[in-house]
């Protein structure tokens, strides 16, 4: 599983730089300790998809990342924060204490998984004005559905 996604997003972003959407010093990944303290930081264990991802481009995906709805750091630590805020202002289904928000889109609608011991975990959604979080495809679909959208715009 965490294979194919390895060689999918690698395809990603190899088109990518070919269209010259992106140059080779805009990809930066984390080190493993990076991951290991934003783990600790929202006290969760992240599932090794998302482990993948952040270790490719957690840190600066160029305009890769900056046309999709995926967030690097250090702006991915900020998103929990904005929900909460949007929550505080209406009633919404609760939110678990290990889901980790890693997308977003206008600041209206927030993506998120569960870290529970899944590798790939399933996706969901909350937004603004949607009491429901809605779920999702697995988080490795999302990210490579999300990353090719943004090479294609």
């Amino acid at each position: 599983m965490c294979e194919k996604f390895g060689l999918l997003l690698d395809q990603i972003i190899k088109i990518s730089l070919e269209k010259g959407i992106i140059n080779s010093t805009d990809i930066a990944g984390m080190t493993p300790n990076e991951i290991l303290h934003l783990e600790d930081k929202f006290k969760v264990k992240l599932p090794d998809t998302y482990k993948y991802f952040l270790s490719t481009c957690g840190k600066d995906g160029g305009e890769l990342i900056n046309n999709s709805l995926v967030y690097c750091c250090p702006s991915l630590l900020d998103l929990r924060g904005e929900v909460q805020e949007m929550i505080e202002e209406d009633i919404y289904d609760p939110i678990a204490e290990n889901a980790f928000f890693f997308a977003s889109l206008l600041g209206v609608y927030y993506w998120y998984f569960i870290c529970d011991g899944n590798p790939d975990p399933d996706v969901y959604v909350i937004a603004e004005r949607n009491k429901k979080h809605a779920q999702f495809v697995e988080l490795s679909d999302f990210i490579i559905q999300t990353l090719e959208e943004s090479i294609q715009r």
